[in-house]
């Protein structure tokens, strides 16, 4: 991830990093995305929600690990794009909007 990448998406990423580092972080995988990328995924035992895309972070629960999770890393990717095209904007426009639909339709 480069450094522009980062500060671009600032809000999203800090918020990303938090969530690993705080939802106890059990292991990474690297998987090869619909459009070639490699986009690096982390999974958690304590995350509320089964999967999140928080700037370049794409974060997993745990229940994941073993499974075939292409369609799901695709999915969230998605997001990651989205992130990168509204940039700061992108939390009150897509990730809080999503949050509370996810928690009601849990």
């Amino acid at each position: 991830m480069n450094i522009l990448s980062f500060i671009w998406q600032l809000p999203q990423n800090l918020i990303g990093k938090y969530i690993i580092e705080n939802n106890k972080l059990t292991s990474t995988k690297k998987v090869i995305c619909e459009d070639n990328r490699v986009v690096k995924v982390y999974f958690c035992k304590e995350v509320c929600l089964d999967s999140f895309a928080w700037g370049n972070y794409i974060i997993l629960n745990n229940k994941y690990k073993n499974k075939n999770i292409l369609k799901l890393v695709n999915h969230e990717h998605l997001y990651n794009k989205l992130s990168i095209l509204f940039n700061w904007l992108y939390i009150p426009i897509i990730a809080i909007p999503l949050i509370i639909y996810r928690v009601v339709n849990k």
